[in-house]
């Protein structure tokens, strides 16, 4: 799969991350079909910047994708399914602090 990593100063590489896979019984691999980048995210890559990524964390948790693999503990959705994710989490979660 490609994602868009943040490289730091300004830079975001599209990257291939062939090495996904579930590791716990709880998780789900999403095939991402579409993804948008939010306002967090376009502050962090101005220069200088208005908010603080960690170098290498992947960006853009606005997304919509098929289910590809499942762990075993997981009942609510299974392989083939559409879905999204609940982007109300804070961006402080992935690794993201405001720049004073």
């Amino acid at each position: 799969m490609r994602a868009a990593v943040f490289q730091g100063d300004g830079v975001v590489s599209v990257v291939d991350r062939s090495d996904l896979s579930i590791t716990t019984a709880d998780e789900v691999l999403i095939g991402v079909e579409v993804n948008g980048l939010c306002g967090s995210d376009l502050r962090a890559f101005a220069v200088p910047p208005q908010m603080a990524y960690d170098q290498g964390v992947v960006v853009g948790h606005e997304f919509v994708g098929r289910v590809i693999e499942v762990g075993p503990a997981v009942t609510s959705v299974r392989e083939g399914d559409r879905v999204t994710a609940i982007p109300n989490i804070s961006c402080q979660a992935l690794k993201a602090s405001i720049v004073p």
